[in-house]
């Protein structure tokens, strides 16, 4: 099902109810479906708004400079990671230092 984009549901609620206002008395129910239009979609506008900023902060949390590996480095031998302190590898046993 395809969501209705808040700004359809302002337009369609703001042309229901100024027409049905110019009309007369007699379309006052059409004057409230507009303004009931109008509600969902201020409601939906401050939804949106709402979710978006939420998501924005965690993504400002979730979003970490990547630290540089600088207490790794490689053995010649096999090319597993070891700490930068090892004096072997942990692997196949190749002297690092």
């Amino acid at each position: 099902m395809a969501k209705i984009p808040a700004f359809a549901y302002l337009l369609v609620g703001a042309l229901v109810a100024y027409v049905s206002l110019r009309i007369g008395e007699t379309f006052t129910f059409f004057f409230y479906v507009g303004l009931v239009f109008l509600g969902i979609g201020l409601a939906k506008l401050l939804i949106g708004f709402l979710l978006r900023k939420k998501e924005t902060k965690t993504e400002k949390k979730l979003e970490q400079p990547a630290k540089p590996a600088n207490h790794i480095r490689y053995c010649p031998r096999c090319r597993s990671a070891c700490r930068m302190f090892d004096y072997f590898c942990w692997r196949c046993g190749t002297r690092l230092r």
